[in-house]
Formats: structure tokens, sequence, C-alpha cells
């Protein structure tokens, strides 16, 4: 479930470990199984990542009914922009956002390739942080 999956992001810490530009653009699924997210290049060093599929049968639902803003309540989530402004290096000590469909809060995000295969992805509420881990889809 993508709820699981970024409600725990914002719960514990991340790795410091870099993420060059050319090995985390590509299409990740998330811990849960429920998303896939398609990371690119959206600045300098920096990445944003785009629901390209989101399971329809997910307790949220394909739309975004749980947005703070109520006339993006109807809109379809697949290709709404989840991750924002993200660094390409974890220990850079900056951080983009991440948006969270399940409950339509955003939370300060990292994200660290742990392998070709896996991304550490972390969210943070103030101190509290947490990390889940997405796998590459083979395309």
């Amino acid at each position: 479930m993508l709820r699981k999956l970024i409600s725990a992001i914002w719960i514990a810490g991340t790795m410091p470990i870099s993420a060059s530009a050319d090995s985390v653009i590509g299409i990740w699924q998330t811990q849960d199984r429920d998303g896939h997210v398609h990371i690119q290049p959206c600045g300098a060093d920096r990445f944003c990542g785009t629901l390209v599929w989101f399971d329809p049968q997910s307790p949220t639902g394909p739309i975004d009914r749980q947005n703070p803003n109520p006339t993006l309540r109807n809109r379809d989530l697949t290709g709404t922009e989840i991750l924002s402004d993200v660094p390409a290096t974890a220990n850079s000590g900056a951080s983009g956002t991440i948006y969270n469909p399940h409950d339509g809060n955003s939370f300060d995000a990292r994200i660290a390739l742990q392998s070709s295969q896996t991304l550490r992805v972390t969210g943070c509420w103030g101190v509290i942080c947490r990390s889940n881990i997405w796998h590459r889809v083979s395309q």
C-alpha cells in the first residue's frame, strides 16, 4: 500500500549514500507495490518523481481525494508529481518534498541509491524520519 509506504517514510533516518544522476533516473516500484514513480532530473542536481501507475485496488483509489486543496480532490493520481526538487545526494543537507496521496500531507524528502536496483526514499516531518526501499521496474 502506498499509504504504508509514505506514512512509513516520515519516521526513520537516511543513509549517506550518493545518488548519481544516471543511477536514480527511471521507474521505481513503491515498497508496498501499489505505485510506480518515474524519477527524472528537474533542475541542477535535483530530481522529481511522477506517479505513472497507481493500483486502482488501493484503499485510496486512483483519485487524489485527500488533497488539502479542494480543487484538486477529483484529479487522477496518475501523472501527479509526488517527489519534488529532491537533491541528488542524500548527505547534501538539502531536501525536497514527497507528497502522500493517502492523507494529503507533504514531507521533507531525500533519496539514496542502495544498489542499481534499490532506492532508499526518506521522508521527514521535523526531526522524525522514515525510510522505505523502492525497487527499480524493468523496462
